[in-house]
């Protein structure tokens, strides 16, 4: 994991979370 833009891996972390929770929200 790289430490120099920590903004970046929260949002990538965030929109693959988001998009996972919504395939299993909608299932």
């Amino acid at each position: 994991m790289q430490r120099r833009n920590p903004r970046l891996g929260l949002i990538s972390i965030c929109g693959a979370g988001g998009t996972a929770a919504a395939m299993i929200i909608e299932r």
